[in-house]
């Protein structure tokens, strides 16, 4: 009984570090956890509250939001990954209700998620339990983490880095068909995040660290790369679900110039944050950049212990290989490296080179403790080293990082700093907002709440406040600041008047379906851009080619007799077959049935859509559903099965092999361990 109270006792030291991290984590979280006076900001509020709370009470209700009628005049939702729809973790939350305090839940979750793993990667790379919680603090409680909790897809998706490498490291050594499923899994949570430049981005950190593996000679070639393969091709198909509608909206919307990201490039005076928190100005509020983007402290005791653990040889290869090219790739367009993240749709238009810095930051963590593994073995007369290391980088980070970091938490009640605003909103702007008529303003409109508080609202808007905003669109709603009729086939009827600083009505609005009076053919995107400073759709639309004849009947009617936030039904009367448009934003994935056929949907007036109806008076029924749901839902619940089996097939296989094949040398084995057991007790 003596011994095997000696042996539970072991086991419990066992959770002993995990324990500690999650306290730690909750005290660093504590104050915007319970906290009513404290709330999350930036996107984290204006993009991801208001998407998460939609979806949730629209996919719990309505059933799966792939269209939505209130953000640039219609928009495909769920193809943007932002949305974070299909990321396991999201689900509690969408199940028990988004509010902005579950926002601060899903940081704080993250953060330990993050530091869990750096810890248990760590622990197999050094020698002390202490230095792998110091370098687990390092990392999950850095600058990165606490700048970016405004971007809360950013920060959920850095999170997941370290349990990749782990699974790469854990399948090098043994089970790699356990823990390649495993891994296949964490990174396709990595990808469901939210932010595929940051998951894209570990990948690609994931294959340098399986480099330094080869060049140390722990691993050949083929075999480091074909896990890292796996690994990958896991991640993009167990969320083609998400990749494959995100991947066709990326390449309809608007591509930010590569040269401009030079702009917010690393610079050397950026690297001062890591040797002191309040270098540039951002704990003092004196910091007038993007101080998000360039913050980077981790410990006064990091870079010391870094340069320790590079030294002594015990974290080089790895630190290094992660470390100098995610530098590179951060110094912008000018270093070179930037252009291969240009090489991958959708990657380099989501974000700032700086986004990378959390592979610095993981970089910096492994030879942090790996330098205060070094530091232990040399202190070993004092007991107690390790911990107070750890002690010592824990109370700074939580002081610089949180208590009085004004990054980490904005220091006002949710109420006070968007609540208000967005009740005046309600008020003022939505209320008075007529069904099937729209609300202009140039850009999304800060002090009305959250940026996407059309979404709150239910508010019909012709603007937003994402990064993937499809073209055409953006083209179309650009050149209605000159040509004001545009804004009549946009179905605006009021709009802010920037110059009286007041609210106005626009007596001209067409309606949301409407025959026009005159129709002009178009052959393609150019002309039909060319056209749009002179054009004014109550006179004539144009319509892409090719389609059906048309012999525009001018005195056609059009009735919407019931519509949703995905669908029209529509009844008319027409004495030729005429074009009749909708005002709404033109994607592929809207379909058309005119007395039950399928009629294409048609390119009106550069941004909007159509269709050529027969004479007669029928109805028409508009309809939207995300042309590649089907086929990204079958890729990714085959690769999850496969993944799974390779996760349970693996321990049923491990199970068959002990209890039936060989249960003999299995029980050998086992009196063999029993035996050293109790001898190590």
């Amino acid at each position: 009984m003596k011994n095997q109270g000696k042996w539970q006792a072991l086991k419990l030291r066992q959770f002993a570090a995990p324990g500690l991290i999650l306290l730690c984590v909750l005290a660093f979280y504590w104050i915007p956890l319970t906290s009513p006076n404290t709330t999350a900001y930036g996107d984290t509020i204006d993009v991801s509250y208001p998407l998460q709370k939609y979806f949730a009470q629209h996919a719990l209700g309505k059933g799966l939001p792939f269209w939505t009628p209130y953000i640039y005049s219609g928009y495909p939702l769920l193809a943007n990954p932002l949305n974070g729809a299909w990321y396991p973790l999201n689900w509690p939350f969408y199940i028990t209700g988004v509010t902005p305090q579950t926002m601060e839940m899903e940081l704080a979750l993250h953060a330990l998620l993050a530091c869990l793993g750096m810890f248990f990667f760590l622990k197999r790379q050094v020698q002390h339990r202490t230095s792998a919680v110091l370098g687990a603090f390092a990392y999950g409680l850095s600058g990165f983490f606490a700048g970016h909790t405004s971007h809360l897809g950013v920060f959920c998706t850095a999170a997941w880095l370290p349990w990749i490498v782990l699974a790469y490291r854990r399948a090098t050594e043994s089970k790699p068909g356990l823990n390649l499923g495993l891994g296949g899994l964490a990174a396709g949570c990595m990808m469901a995040a939210g932010f595929p430049q940051t998951a894209i981005t570990a990948l690609v950190a994931l294959l340098l660290y399986a480099l330094s593996d080869v060049l140390t000679g722990r691993i050949r070639l083929l075999r480091a790369f074909g896990f890292v393969a796996v690994i990958s091709v896991g991640a993009v198909g167990a969320t083609a679900v998400q990749s494959l509608p995100a991947s066709e909206l990326a390449s309809l919307s608007v591509s930010r110039p590569t040269a401009e990201y030079q702009k917010e490039a690393l610079q050397p005076k950026h690297l001062l944050t890591l040797l002191w928190a309040d270098s540039l100005g951002t704990l003092s509020h004196n910091d007038k950049d993007h101080p998000t983007d360039h913050y980077f402290y981790a410990g006064l005791l990091l870079l010391p212990l870094a340069i320790a653990g590079i030294a002594k040889g015990r974290a080089r290869a790895a630190a290094l290989l992660l470390l100098i090219p995610a530098v590179w790739y951060m110094s912008g367009p000018k270093a070179g490296l930037f252009y291969a993240g240009v090489l991958v749709p959708g990657v380099a238009g989501m974000g700032p080179p700086l986004l990378g810095w959390f592979i610095a930051a993981f970089a910096l963590a492994l030879a942090a403790a790996a330098g205060a593994d070094w530091f232990t073995d040399r202190a070993a007369r004092f007991r107690y080293a390790g911990v107070l290391l750890a002690a010592v980088v824990f109370a700074d980070l939580f002081f610089c990082n949180s208590f009085g970091n004004p990054l980490a938490y904005l220091r006002m009640s949710y109420y006070r700093a968007y609540g208000y605003s967005e009740r005046v909103a309600a008020r003022l702007l939505a209320a008075p907002q007529l069904p099937l008529n729209r609300f202009d303003a140039p850009n999304a409109m800060p002090g009305a709440g959250p940026l996407m508080h059309p979404l709150d609202l239910r508010f019909e808007t012709t603007y937003g406040y994402f990064v993937d905003e499809p073209r055409s669109y953006r083209e179309y709603h650009d050149a209605a600041r000159n040509n004001t009729h545009l804004l009549d086939g946009l179905n605006v009827s009021r709009f802010i008047d920037w110059r009286k600083r007041d609210i106005d009505v626009n007596p001209n609005v067409l309606p949301r379906i409407y025959f026009p009076p005159a129709v002009q053919d178009v052959t393609g995107v150019e002309e039909s851009r060319r056209l749009l400073p002179a054009m004014r759709p109550a006179e004539a639309s144009t319509v892409f080619t090719p389609h059906a004849p048309i012999q525009q009947d001018k005195r056609a009617t059009a009735v919407v007799v019931t519509y949703d936030e995905q669908s029209y039904r529509v009844h008319y009367t027409a004495d030729s077959p005429s074009l009749l448009k909708l005002s709404m934003a033109w994607y592929p994935g809207w379909t058309a049935r005119v007395g039950g056929r399928e009629t294409p949907v048609l390119r009106v007036d550069h941004a909007m859509m159509g269709v050529v109806v027969p004479a007669g008076e029928r109805d028409v029924e508009f309809r939207f559903h995300s042309r590649w749901f089907v086929a990204g839902t079958v890729i990714s619940i085959a690769t999850a099965l496969i993944l799974l089996s390779m996760v349970i097939g693996h321990q049923v296989y491990g199970y068959l092999d002990r209890v039936l094949f060989r249960p003999t040398a299995y029980r050998r084995r086992r009196r063999t361990k029993t035996k050293v057991r109790r001898a190590t007790v």
